[in-house]
């Protein structure tokens, strides 16, 4: 049984602002080579119950091969979300399958600097997921498991620069990784009875949206989340006196005629089992968004595991992230649906 608490020291487009940011990032687009497949209006972001809403299965297409790493091999697909073409990578172990496949990660990266430059290597090359995040499929898939790791509209060559940048963005990001999940049982070799989640920074926002839009996934893992609920991102933005960011992240709501409660999480209906991890001293994001996470899922009867590091990375450092890894594996392992009962 897993235990509740276990810490460890070890539009309307008419509103300007939201039209200047997405002439600015359409300008962005055009000059990197980005060529959105169609113009229209943008929509908003949909609900958690608007993501439960069934809809075609995208065609998932296998683009080129990817640079392979230590135990696994790569490669790049294409699919279709709600009008947009978009990326992902797929990494697949190199042992031997499992008589079931291998079971599925499906892997949200966190908030990128310059999205259009999502997975390049610091010497220009297009190596998906980057230098940065270059551990993950080498983490899960060198322990058994494919994993799915999407650009995110916006992200790389990946259609929709005007969703990028905002606070709603997360939201959107869900939709994209939503309908990719669709697509799993596409994946040669992939076990989809047994589909887990992993999410780093923004992209835990983006896991819990898909969690509660997918109860098929069985377990996931936080890693250094950011404060989940929008409504309290906007009153921490004021408290900091960040009142331009509140404005923003208001005006955007407003320009697409969608209140902030509209894209508020309810963890009442979560399914899944979490571990979630954070660094003691991280300052992108502190760690009481995670001790808050935490107590929401107290209040609503939630299983997770909690892990504390002793450290400042965001990221965690190599000894903190294969332990963090490990703990991953552990649960996914626990909970795996073996064909039997």
């Amino acid at each position: 049984m897993i235990s509740r608490l276990s810490r460890d020291a070890t539009s309307p487009r008419g509103a300007p602002d939201f039209t200047l940011r997405l002439f600015l990032a359409q300008t962005v687009a055009f000059c990197l080579g980005i060529r959105p497949a169609l113009a229209y209006e943008m929509k908003p972001p949909k609900s958690i119950d608007g993501l439960r809403t069934s809809v075609p299965t995208p065609l998932l297409i296998r683009e080129r091969d990817l640079a392979a790493g230590e135990g696994f091999t790569a490669y790049l697909v294409s699919y279709v979300s709600e009008g947009l073409k978009l990326y992902a990578m797929i990494s697949i172990p190199t042992g031997n399958r499992p008589q079931r496949g291998f079971p599925v990660v499906v892997a949200n990266h966190g908030t990128h600097s310059n999205p259009p430059r999502y997975g390049y290597s610091e010497d220009g090359r297009d190596l998906r997921p980057g230098d940065y995040y270059r551990s993950i499929p080498l983490l899960f898939s060198t322990r058994g498991f494919i994993v799915v790791m999407p650009d995110y509209r916006g992200h790389n060559i990946s259609a929709g620069a005007e969703y990028v940048g905002g606070r709603l963005s997360p939201a959107y990001y869900a939709e994209d990784v939503v309908a990719l999940l669709a697509t799993l049982p596409q994946i040669e070799n992939a076990d989809v009875c047994n589909v887990f989640m992993w999410g780093h920074s923004m992209g835990c926002e983006v896991s819990l949206r898909a969690l509660l839009a997918s109860p098929a996934i069985r377990a996931a893992s936080l890693w250094s989340t950011i404060r989940i609920d929008i409504c309290k991102r906007a009153e921490y933005c004021e408290k900091r006196n960040s009142s331009r960011l509140v404005q923003r992240l208001r005006k955007e709501s407003d320009a697409l005629d969608q209140p902030l409660i509209a894209n508020k999480i309810d963890l009442a209906d979560l399914s899944a089992v979490l571990n979630i991890h954070h660094a003691v001293d991280d300052q992108s994001t502190l760690l009481g968004w995670s001790e808050e996470l935490v107590a929401e899922l107290s209040q609503v009867h939630k299983t997770y595991r909690f892990y504390t590091y002793s450290s400042d990375d965001h990221f965690f450092r190599s000894e903190f992230r294969d332990q963090a890894a490990d703990r991953d594996v552990a649960l996914f392992r626990s909970v795996m649906f073996n064909g039997r009962g």
